[in-house]
């Protein structure tokens, strides 16, 4: 039986999704007015930002191998499950898609784009990485704290990308490309 918080999380992001990008629409729209306004610029960063968080992905795992943590990430059974009941186009669009466009949305463009309007920038890219890791964790140990200290270095990445671009769409983009292939490879 597929257990409930995952049938929870889908559905929050099928909604919050949705809502995130009606919501905050004409910073979607600004994201890809800043595409057609300079294209080769936003491809760089997204180039650079997809293997500066492969590089720091694969570093920060090192812990939590060292400690010999299952579930490096915290979503592996969770996703396992979800595949098995659930048709992967709906997982992918739930988990692949709206989810990275929630995330993004508070993450990024609200603790970053909008909290570095008052606080310093380096400061709001901390905390949001910190949260987002948060978020990921599963069990609040040693352990557990290593095995998403991926997803803190690629809050960092994206937070950094998007603080430099302004372009919500490159995290976003990132975001949908790692939960994607993460969900494809479960």
């Amino acid at each position: 039986i597929l257990p409930f918080p995952v049938w929870w999380q889908c559905a929050v992001y099928m909604v919050l999704g949705v809502a995130g990008a009606v919501i905050f629409k004409n910073d979607f729209k600004k994201g890809g007015r800043l595409w057609k306004a300079n294209f080769l610029r936003n491809a760089i960063w997204l180039v650079v930002a997809f293997l500066a968080q492969l590089l720091l992905s694969n570093l920060a795992v090192i812990p939590a191998y060292l400690l010999g943590t299952d579930d490096i990430g915290g979503n592996t059974q969770a996703i396992s499950a979800v595949l098995q009941i659930v048709p992967l186009p709906v997982v992918v669009l739930a988990l692949g898609v709206l989810g990275p466009v929630v995330e993004e949305t508070i993450y990024r463009l609200l603790l970053v784009g909008r909290a570095a309007q008052k606080l310093p920038a380096a400061l709001c890219i901390a905390v949001s990485a910190l949260l987002f890791m948060l978020a990921h964790t599963k069990t609040f140990g040693v352990e557990g704290l290593a095995g998403v200290l991926p997803a803190f270095t690629t809050g960092l990445v994206y937070a950094f990308a998007y603080h430099k671009t302004q372009n919500i769409t490159i995290p976003v983009i990132l975001h949908i490309v790692n939960n994607s292939l993460s969900l494809l490879m479960a």
